[in-house]
This record gives C-alpha cells, sequence and structure tokens, in this order.
C-alpha cells in the first residue's frame, strides 16, 4: 500500500536536474534541464560544496526576488550585491547551518522605505529557500544602502 501511494506521488513530481559523479575524488557535475552545468564537489576544491551551495541558493533567491520587487515598485537600481555569513553545527556528521546572516547591499536611487519592504517581502513571504531553512537555522537581515 505505502509503495502504491508514494510511487503515485513520485510519478507527479517534475525532473529537475540529474547528478553525475566524475569518478574522481568526490566531484560530480550536476546537469540542468535547460543545459547549465554545475561543478560539486565534496571537498569543495573543483567546485562548490554541497553545503555552501545551499547558502548560494538562499542568497540567489532572496536577490532575485529583491530586483522582481523593486522593478514591480518601478524603482531602479543600479547594483545589487549579497554578502552571507554563517555558522554550522559542531560534530562530525550531518552539521545543519544554525545562523545565517544576509547583508543586502543596493545601490541607485533608492528609498529606503521600498528597499525594507523590499528586503521583508523576499525573506517573509517568497524566497522558497528562506522558507525552507527558516525551520532549522536563525535567519537575520541587513540592508545597506548607498
Amino acid at each position: 500500500m505505502m509503495e502504491a501511494l508514494l510511487g503515485n506521488r513520485l510519478s507527479k513530481m517534475k525532473k529537475i536536474l540529474d547528478l553525475n559523479w566524475n569518478g574522481t575524488e568526490l566531484e560530480f557535475t550536476g546537469n540542468s534541464p535547460n543545459g547549465v552545468r554545475l561543478a560539486i564537489d565534496g571537498n569543495g576544491v573543483a567546485g562548490t560544496s554541497p553545503m555552501v551551495l545551499l547558502l548560494h541558493s538562499l542568497a540567489g533567491c532572496a536577490a532575485i526576488d529583491i530586483v522582481v520587487i523593486l522593478n514591480r515598485m518601478r524603482v531602479k537600481i543600479d547594483s545589487l550585491r549579497v554578502e552571507l555569513e554563517a555558522e554550522r553545527e559542531e560534530g562530525e556528521a550531518a552539521r545543519k547551518w544554525t545562523r545565517v546572516h544576509l547583508r543586502f547591499f543596493l545601490t541607485g536611487d533608492i528609498p529606503e522605505k521600498k528597499a525594507k519592504r523590499s528586503v521583508d517581502l523576499s525573506v517573509k513571504k517568497y524566497c522558497s529557500v528562506y522558507r525552507q531553512l527558516d525551520c532549522s537555522a536563525e535567519i537575520t537581515t541587513e540592508l545597506v544602502l548607498s
């Protein structure tokens, strides 16, 4: 019975990527359906480690939201840069991120109120990666306008 239920759920899932071991160390190549390739390395040498990639995903997701939100507000930005600091649990295995701080640097003629609103909307409503990580990590944000 459980296999039938699980099989039914899995058949409705959409394939998003595939991952292939390169045959060397802990190096893999991820392939997206649109042809984008990504180097992943468990040692963090020949590619990004999976845990750091998760942080890149968080920063990217939030930044994309902010650009879209500000565009909808008809606010032109000149640049957006994200710095991220994070802490992990102590231990040897399955160490999750416990604290993450995102610092958003926006430049342009941007009203502070709209900039703050775009960050808040991103992390509290739209960013799926934030929502996924928020269950297990304390995530804080900071906005720097110039």
